[in-house]
């Protein structure tokens, strides 16, 4: 790749002097590509399943011996990438990180929603679980004992059974429904995205980045 020594890059255009593109080696030296954190092995990852060739030329030249005397913004320089073309390129690699870490919590939490739409029994809010409640007026034909100066009955809410059933989190029943395609809503929860994530964790996700095609497009560079 030839490289575009006065090309309109950045904020500074000559490769000579790029080490004067503040803004633009800020924003790589925080990225870290040459690092061994795990950020720094996303980056290098995204840079490498990329479909745009210019950050392939990137990811390689950052090893190579003849470009170690380049800071970060010079080596992108050289392959033709602005710093809006970077950073546009990392939002979308960081999508799909993200999208990759619900997938992963959809598995963790998916138990809790099933728990979450079962009817449970709970007790009975009418007579607070003693299975019966206090007679304010009696009416022919009501069924009632004297407790103390009181009179009381049968709870008929449920019954003297002290419980009753309550039903389960309806969003949680429809997002169920959904997930399992018994709505005629599909895609609801469901990621648009090749790869099925299993673990849990970032760095789970991140370690399965690799078989994840970044569509990243951008415009032809600028000769």
């Amino acid at each position: 790749m030839k490289e575009p020594g006065s090309a309109s890059r950045g904020q500074v255009p000559d490769v000579a002097h790029s080490a004067m593109d503040v803004p633009y080696n800020t924003y790589l030296d925080q990225l870290d590509p040459r690092g061994d954190s795990e950020k720094s092995l996303a980056v290098r990852l995204a840079l490498a399943q990329t479909t745009d060739t210019r950050f392939h030329h990137f990811l390689e030249r950052l090893y190579l011996p003849h470009y170690r005397r380049y800071n970060l913004a010079g080596i992108a320089k050289t392959c033709g990438i602005g710093l809006a073309e970077f950073g546009e390129f990392w939002q979308k690699a960081q999508n799909v990180r993200a999208i990759a870490i619900v997938q992963d919590g959809i598995v963790e939490i998916a138990p809790d929603m099933v728990s979450d739409a079962h009817s449970r029994k709970v007790y009975c809010d009418r007579c607070d679980g003693t299975g019966w409640v206090f007679v304010d007026g009696v009416v022919p034909g009501m069924e009632f004992e004297q407790m103390g100066e009181r009179k009381v009955r049968m709870c008929p809410a449920c019954k003297g059974d002290k419980s009753i059933s309550k039903p389960g989190d309806t969003d949680s029943r429809r997002m169920l429904l959904e997930m399992a395609g018994h709505t005629g809503k599909r895609g609801g929860v469901t990621v648009q995205i090749a790869q099925n994530f299993g673990g849990a964790g970032i760095e789970s996700a991140v370690q399965k980045l690799a078989p994840i095609s970044f569509d990243v497009e951008f415009e032809e560079s600028q000769k």
